[in-house]
């Protein structure tokens, strides 16, 4: 495994890169990195990810404790990531119906 692994997600907001980020960090974390650093740049969200020090027993040799904290953890981005997005669209969602109607109030 890579000790340092740097991944793009692209998306027209952040919340959207966001809820891509969401999804792929779960499995990092399962495979025993985690986040060093997130960078948003205005079109894609950038994240470092970083291997943990591997005990003598191995990551397969967490205690389920431990791995039930690593799964709570990455459930939790995940669920902020999926609030952020789903924030975002509403706002999105709201401008477009304005936007629409504003257009129609014109026409009509």
């Amino acid at each position: 495994m890579q000790p340092v692994v740097v991944k793009a997600f692209p998306g027209a907001t952040e919340a959207l890169a966001a809820e891509r980020f969401a999804a792929d960090v779960v499995v990092a974390t399962r495979l025993g990195y985690a986040v060093a650093s997130r960078t948003w740049d205005g079109t894609s969200l950038t994240v470092v990810y970083e291997l943990r020090e591997p005990r003598a027993e191995g990551l397969s040799g967490q205690a389920p404790g431990e791995l039930a904290g690593s799964n709570a953890i990455a459930n939790r981005e995940r669920a902020e990531a999926n609030a952020k997005a789903n924030a975002q669209r509403a706002l999105t969602n709201e401008q477009a119906t304005r936007e629409r109607a504003a257009a129609n109030t014109r026409v009509g």
